[in-house]
């Protein structure tokens, strides 16, 4: 049987993926509640505000691999 050229380096490559979407995820998130990066504040309690707290935390979540099935 012949096996995939990256078999061997699925799981570190999984968590590089996994890492590097969650920080982009929680930098979305962080632009829309700080002004980080070059966003805007948006202000408390507006659904885009909601949408940054989600982006933020869940981006923190899925880089450090809560609940990763590896």
């Amino acid at each position: 049987m012949l096996k995939a050229p990256l078999a061997s380096m699925s799981e570190p490559l999984y968590a590089a993926f996994r890492i590097v979407s969650g920080v982009l995820f929680a930098f979305h998130g962080a632009q829309k509640l700080f002004g980080a990066f070059g966003g805007k504040v948006t202000p408390f309690g507006t659904q885009l505000w909601f949408a940054g707290v989600i982006e933020l935390t869940a981006g923190i979540l899925i880089a450090i691999g809560f609940f990763a099935g590896v």
